[in-house]
């Protein structure tokens, strides 16, 4: 069967964090000047102390878990709550701040380009040939899509965009994929993941997709067995020859 359907994971694959980081915490502090007053100066330092602290609210965590989605979820929670007491400012109640939390993670990258330089040549080889492009990500498919726009790519995006809010599973293993595929209504014989992360290419392989680890930066991994690529845009020739 030949590939119809591509997945991309977002962070290290299309989107460099490195530029989006800097322009996301500006983007929260956007966002609660507006809602909340203060300054976006003001809210945007407060995000980045909560930032350099990250582990500390996740210490208890276990995202790989059972009960990983709940223990995103109270991460999203603790987060947002410590903005209201950092800023030295009344928080709202629980169920609003919980509410907050997944609206700050879609609206905040809307104003942030941070694709890497070799991303948006591709798509449009990938679109032009007539394949359907996805999204699996460790990201809720809300951030997603909010992170999609930040960069103007959105409308390359008409397969699923799928997150652990979506597949229920936040580990990209092969129910994650499983998942994807069947909203996509095709088999996964016919999907094609590109990822930076061995594991999630392995998660591909348990469920009958194809997968191509992308090395924007050398490696000592052992990749027996795994197809690879140094650059984006090396993808749409590799695709063509899969069968």
């Amino acid at each position: 069967m030949s590939i119809t359907h591509i997945f991309f994971d977002l962070h290290g694959t299309l989107i460099e964090s490195a530029r989006l980081h800097p322009c996301y915490s500006d983007g929260i502090g956007r966002v609660m000047a507006a809602r909340y007053g203060s300054t976006t100066e003001h809210w945007s330092a407060v995000h980045r102390q909560i930032v350099a602290e990250w582990d500390v609210y996740y210490a208890d965590l276990n995202l790989s878990g059972d009960e990983g989605l709940h223990d995103m979820a109270e991460g999203m929670f603790r987060t947002t709550r410590a903005l209201f007491r950092l800023a030295q400012l009344p928080e709202p109640p629980p169920e609003d701040i919980r509410i907050l939390a997944q609206q700050l993670l879609e609206l905040a990258p809307e104003a942030c380009p941070a694709l890497y330089p070799d991303v948006l040549p591709v798509l449009e080889q990938l679109l032009a040939a007539g394949y359907r492009l996805g999204i699996a990500s460790h990201a809720p498919s809300y951030q997603a899509r909010g992170i999609l726009r930040g960069s103007q790519i959105e409308h390359f995006f008409t397969a699923p965009i799928v997150g652990p809010d979506i597949s229920e599973e936040f580990e990209k293993n092969a129910a994650f994929y499983d998942y994807a595929a069947r909203l996509a209504s095709v088999s996964p014989k016919n999907c094609l993941v590109v990822d930076d992360h061995n594991k999630a290419i392995q998660g591909a392989h348990a469920t009958g997709m194809s997968g191509i680890l992308l090395q924007r930066m050398p490696s000592s991994d052992n990749l027996e067995g795994v197809s690879s690529i140094a650059q984006l845009s090396d993808l749409l020739n590799v695709v063509q020859k899969m069968v």
